[in-house]
């Protein structure tokens, strides 16, 4: 079966699955017992060969779509997730089509633009600073990760000058975090992930002066009987000292309750440092929605919100599982998530000049000195040099251009090379004779240029 074949069997499986959950009484909303039977019924065996594509896309269709929850549908209440607008399941059909590496331009200049405009719009329509730094990410505790990440790196750089991105935790000042009593797992989970534990136990640690002293990794804020945070609760409780995290809460999980933001990012701030070193994030989750609401009422539970340094929301009536966080200094954002990846950071043809005088010898009647630097390739990486740099990087360029195939440039060892990396299925032998050629006839003609230049 062909791709579009294949690609319509799937879109017919979708498509009456969806009728089936739209039509409120045509399947049970959970899987039946009939259904889990028979998905346990799946061979857990690795076979000997391969099955046809249109079988196990049909068998994924059939078995899947019964043993699934009416997620999408009016009477699914369980977690916050479905209600999938048609519009956002055709896109995610065609990203996944596209394939691309939404890392930067270089990599995908259709996806990173596409999430530059959705980052755009979110922001517009949560009603937070148009300046803030935003990204898209898998879910709420990818999203509180990132979210604290960068809080832990900036207070730890503002309260004391320790630069956690270069030098890592070890040694590093302890940091005070707050929480709610009934704040979300993922919040808790996050705090583990980045280093700063998840419990309230007692340590014993040295601070400055030598001195030891009791501290708790993670307060607990006190809450009313919905789960919330308010400011009467923190009459007499001190502020934050820096350097410290304060994490709020905008949408309880089981009520649905919000924490009094406003008030409490005051009382956050009203320390001795007048805020200097204290990071406060929210927790979204679903609650941050209620600022694009057209209510007055339910814009006021987020009152306070564009003040806080980050936030984190899931992003509603789009396939699960996906989430915003949007952090205010963007700078903190990039310190702590941004990588620099030396496949990407090669200079292009006119940076490259500087090494074009030691490639003029190299060249044998116009064609360029080639040579793999990795031979033999271990793997599917191979490491192409035509001579000097400047050929080199001018041959990536014109063959980046050119559009009959892609390869990327990268440093190694000092050199500009041609980076390639085979992983397609659908490369044959017929593929890597004609990508052959067309980058010898590009790095043929850098050569040229190169020499009528001298």
């Amino acid at each position: 079966m062909d791709t579009r074949a294949l690609l319509a069997l799937a879109a017919d499986g979708a498509a009456t699955h969806l009728q089936s959950v739209y039509a409120a009484d045509a399947r049970s909303v959970a899987p039946t017992a009939a259904a889990l039977d028979a998905l346990r019924g799946l061979s857990a065996a690795l076979p000997e060969d391969g099955r046809p594509a249109a079988d196990v896309t049909e068998e994924l269709a059939r078995v899947g779509s019964a043993a699934s929850h009416a997620s999408p549908g009016a009477r699914y209440f369980g977690f916050v997730t479905g209600g999938t607008l048609p519009a956002a399941l055709a896109a995610d059909w065609l990203v996944s089509a596209f394939d691309q590496n939404a890392w930067c331009p270089p990599t995908s200049p259709c996806a990173t633009h596409f999430e530059a405009l959705a980052l755009a719009w979110l922001l517009q329509l949560l009603r937070l600073p148009s300046e803030a730094s935003a990204a898209l990410c898998s879910g709420c505790t990818a999203a509180n990760v990132i979210a604290l990440a960068a809080g832990r790196d900036a207070v730890l750089q503002a309260a004391v000058g320790w630069d956690a991105a270069a030098d890592g935790l070890v040694g590093a000042p302890p940091i005070a975090v707050y929480v709610g009593e009934e704040c979300h797992g993922s919040v808790l989970k996050a705090l583990g992930v980045v280093g700063l534990g998840r419990g309230a136990k007692g340590k014993r640690v040295r601070l400055e002066a030598e001195l030891e002293a009791e501290f708790m990794h993670v307060r607990r804020l006190a809450v009313d009987g919905r789960g919330a945070v308010l400011a009467s609760a923190l009459a007499g409780v001190a502020p934050p000292t820096a350097p410290a995290l304060v994490a709020l809460q905008a949408g309880h999980v089981n009520t649905g309750a919000f924490d009094e933001l406003e008030a409490v990012i005051a009382w956050a701030r009203s320390g001795a440092t007048g805020g200097r070193g204290v990071w406060v994030h929210i927790d979204g989750a679903f609650g941050l929605w209620a600022a694009a609401s057209a209510s007055p009422e339910r814009r006021a539970l987020v009152a306070g919100a564009a003040d806080a340094d980050s936030r984190r929301t899931a992003r509603l009536s789009v396939p699960y599982d996906s989430a915003l966080v949007a952090v205010r200094d963007g700078r903190c954002l990039h310190g702590a998530m941004s990588s620099s990846m030396p496949y990407l950071a090669a200079p292009p043809a006119s940076e490259a000049s500087a090494g074009a005088g030691g490639g003029g010898g190299g060249r044998r009647g116009g064609v360029p000195d080639k040579r793999v630097l990795n031979e033999p390739p271990p793997f599917n990486q191979a490491l192409i040099s035509f001579g000097s740099d400047a050929v080199t990087a001018a041959a990536v360029d014109a063959l980046q251009r050119g559009g009959r195939c892609w390869a990327g440039a990268a440093p190694y060892h000092g050199r500009v090379v041609m980076r390639l990396s085979v992983s397609s299925w659908r490369t044959t032998e017929a593929d890597v004779r004609e990508a052959a050629h067309v980058m010898l006839e590009c790095a043929a003609a850098a050569a040229a240029a190169e020499a009528a230049q001298e």
